[in-house]
């Protein structure tokens, strides 16, 4: 239980960490990602966006499990992690997607239909995207060399990175080219497009301000169609649910088990088996075993008359202390209260005599003292005390 509290505190400590810190969208998310507030990420153009009050999103799931509407514009901003895109590959052929072809390589199915029927994808990765060639030796800036956005007649490239034009695919066009390079490309397909844009520096925090970069995402988002960034390749979201997953992974029987048993371990735990356990809780004092075991050293170490002798001798002392009484006066008022006897009951009783005639003289002495006045003691011929006045 303690166990479990601690996890629990160190996690709730975490989130609350990070959530207060102000740095960590910098550091936490990839780069590319909507949510990374460092230069090489994309919040400020999601950002301004919103601030157009156009209709952006993330999206979280593949487009093909996605309830994503017809004319929606894609961006997919960044690569695909190597580990991310191996197990993406693996749930692909899993669900039999792999082995379907389309025209274009670097599109699945289901991105192929969603262009198809009137989508855009702008798609822009820093990395290979076979079998399209990239090179790093294009000119600082691309020129519009096909309509595409009015208004726009170059834009700047900020790693000079760009596609070499014996690559593109037979049905692609260039849009905006450096030289002998092709910066910005275009494929229809169906009622929707593809571009592809060879640096995707261009639409960092760092680098929309300049070059036209932010006119050119515009240009992309279009008119009044819905905007969707794909956070899917940043490791955000998932391919299915829970409920999907744990059917894939055959989990459910495994969960029911053990919603059976966690049931079956509460019922047996609180139901009494045999006679109810007794109640009594012992409440003595320490004091008592410290007498108990006094009574059981003197019981070993002595006599009973050894203990008797030294019982009287305690009774002779207290009514020594309580009266006054010295010598033969004193063992004349011990035998008084003992009856002239040395048994443990006579002792008792001369114990409790005692107590009281000490308890009746001080309170006769309480009634008929006069006020601010103490008493001196002085002894008299038999040694015991008498009170005089001053």
């Amino acid at each position: 239980m303690r166990l479990a509290l601690a996890i629990a505190a160190f996690f709730a400590v975490a989130v609350i960490w990070i959530a207060n810190d102000r740095s960590a969208s910098e550091r936490v998310y990839d780069s590319y990602s909507t949510m990374s507030t460092a230069s090489d990420g994309l919040s400020l153009a999601y950002a301004y966006l919103q601030r157009q009050h156009r209709n952006v999103s993330m999206l979280m799931r593949p487009v093909g499990t996605a309830k994503v509407a017809t004319d929606s514009v894609l961006f997919r901003i960044g690569a695909l992690p190597a580990a991310l895109q191996a197990e993406q590959e693996e749930i692909e052929e899993r669900k039999g997607i792999a082995s379907k072809k389309t025209a274009t390589p670097f599109l699945r199915p289901d991105e192929y239909d969603f262009i198809s029927n009137g989508g855009r994808i702008v798609l822009a990765v820093p990395g290979d995207l076979p079998p399209l060639a990239f090179r790093n030796d294009a000119a600082p800036s691309a020129v519009k060399v096909f309509p595409f956005a009015n208004g726009i007649a170059q834009i700047a490239i900020p790693q000079r990175r760009a596609i070499d034009a014996h690559t593109l695919l037979p049905r692609m066009v260039a849009l905006y080219t450096a030289g002998d390079r092709v910066v910005v490309a275009r494929e229809r397909i169906g009622r929707g497009d593809l571009i592809v844009v060879a640096d995707p520096e261009v639409f960092t925090n760092e680098q929309l301000h300049m070059g036209n970069h932010l006119p050119f995402l515009l240009a992309l988002s279009g008119a009044a169609r819905p905007l969707l960034f794909d956070e899917t390749i940043h490791g955000l979201g998932g391919a299915d649910g829970p409920l999907a997953l744990l059917k894939e992974w055959n989990l459910g029987p495994l969960l029911v088990l053990l919603l059976a048993v966690s049931a079956l371990v509460i019922w047996r735990g609180s139901t009494r088996v045999g006679a109810a356990e007794d109640p009594y809780r012992d409440r003595r004092s320490d004091a008592v075993d410290l007498v108990h075991s006094l009574g059981a050293l003197y019981e070993q170490s002595m006599t009973e008359g050894e203990a008797l002798s030294l019982y009287h001798d305690t009774l002779v002392r207290q009514v020594a202390a309580q009266s006054g009484l010295r010598g033969d006066a004193l063992h004349r008022r011990v035998d008084e209260l003992t009856g002239h006897r040395r048994t443990l009951a006579a002792i008792n009783a001369a114990f409790e005599k005692s107590s009281r005639a000490s308890a009746r003289d001080l309170a006769g002495r309480g009634a008929h003292r006069p006020p601010n006045q103490v008493p001196r003691y002085a002894r008299d011929d038999e040694g015991g005390p008498h009170a005089k006045h001053s």
